[in-house]
């Protein structure tokens, strides 16, 4: 199993929409994502707890092999089957990325600070 650092970053895509995603893939890494929306990171499948809503047979993701290119990284929704993301844009250059997520408004129940590691954010969606 893949273990990669928490961090949703806010970026500014093709400058004009803000967006608020998941940083999957860095610099180097081949990412798999299948049509169910599950990722490996290269050839490891990712933990995912926080993804709530997969991708099914009668709405499937866009699957996607990439090596993430040097200045890039890999972003995905956890809305994966209504997530405008990497699969439809591919990787996003970093210097569009403008911060880093660190507080949630929705859903209202968990309102309030991100955590900071997906150990964390796992006890917390549960």
């Amino acid at each position: 199993m893949a273990s990669v650092p928490l961090l949703s970053v806010g970026f500014q895509h093709r400058k004009c929409d803000a967006y608020i995603k998941r940083v999957v893939g860095l610099p180097g890494e081949v990412v798999r994502i299948d049509r169910s929306g599950a990722v490996w990171i290269n050839g490891q499948w990712l933990d995912e707890p926080y993804v709530r809503n997969w991708c099914s047979p009668q709405q499937p993701c866009s699957p996607l092999t990439i090596k993430v290119s040097p200045g890039a990284v890999l972003v995905l929704g956890d809305n994966r089957p209504n997530s405008q993301d990497s699969r439809l844009w591919g990787a996003l250059p970093s210097d569009e990325i403008i911060g880093t997520a660190r507080f949630r408004f929705w859903p209202p129940g968990q309102f309030g600070n991100l955590p900071e590691a997906y150990s964390d954010l796992a006890q917390q969606d549960r």
